[in-house]
């Protein structure tokens, strides 16, 4: 696609439909509700206006590491923007912080890599095998199993032990 060539939105539509359910489930694992949403129509969005979208070979893969990628950064950004304002203005007290619906839960997935936390997702809440989960993540099943043995080493460290069952 062309600088300033347009989008054809009926493909953009269609893309968006088969995707965004899925992938609002991962991003708000990953971001948390607030921001799931504008982060999949970004991503989804960025993907289709690449040149070759209509080369990929799975859509589903690749929808997912970009909505990844843009986790990650927005991750990043969120992390740069809150070390900032502490510098300039450190929070009176504690009772002021913003407060996750599940705070165990975003901590302990803020622990981990955007591709080991989309791994447990889809493991986990997606109950997807490994051989779908590395199919979906265009990754090999053993570095599915690699990162998810990672994940849940950290994930045990973050986690209470009263948490696990």
């Amino acid at each position: 696609m062309r600088a300033g060539q347009a989008i054809d939105t009926e493909v953009w539509e269609a893309v968006y439909r088969e995707h965004a359910a899925r992938l609002t489930r991962l991003a708000t694992a990953l971001v948390g509700a607030d921001g799931a949403h504008d982060l999949v129509a970004d991503a989804v969005f960025a993907c289709i206006r690449r040149p070759g979208w209509h080369e990929v070979e799975q859509p589903g893969a690749y929808l997912t590491r970009a909505l990844l990628n843009a986790a990650h950064a927005s991750r990043r950004s969120e992390s740069s923007r809150r070390r900032r304002e502490l510098r300039v203005a450190p929070p009176a007290d504690a009772t002021t912080a913003d407060v996750a619906p599940d705070p165990t839960l975003h901590a302990a997935l803020d622990q981990l890599s955007p591709q080991q936390a989309a791994i447990v997702f889809h493991l986990y809440w997606e109950d997807l095998t490994v051989p779908a989960t590395a199919r979906l993540l265009g990754l090999s099943e053993g570095t599915v199993r690699k990162q998810l043995d990672r994940a849940k080493r950290r994930l045990r460290k973050v986690i209470p032990h009263d948490a696990h069952g």
